[in-house]
């Protein structure tokens, strides 16, 4: 069987509901998840140091910024290469 993966926001979530008082049962069954995966997330989380979650979502702000960059280069570059091959070059003149 395929292992699933989840976004980082849906653990999240999870292990909020968990940590808002709710049993680590009801919320995995409620939501289709084993037992077990919900207490890794909620450990998870508990080991992570404070501003981990505010440093990833920044890398991925920056990461989304540099593919949006990167692809608009590569259009231009792109642009400036059909430009430059459809130049028509000066005639010479052989009178």
């Amino acid at each position: 069987m395929a292992r699933k993966h989840y976004s980082l926001e849906y653990r999240e979530q999870i292990v909020a509901l968990v940590q808002s008082g709710r049993s680590i049962t009801s919320v995995a069954k409620e939501f289709g998840l084993a037992d077990q995966t919900v207490r890794n997330w909620l450990k998870e989380a508990q080991e992570r140091p404070l501003g981990w979650r505010e440093r990833e979502r920044a890398l991925r702000r920056e990461n989304a910024r540099l593919e949006e960059e990167r692809d608009v280069l590569a259009k231009a570059a792109a642009w400036f290469a059909t430009t430059e091959t459809t130049k028509t070059r000066p005639r010479s003149s052989s009178s």
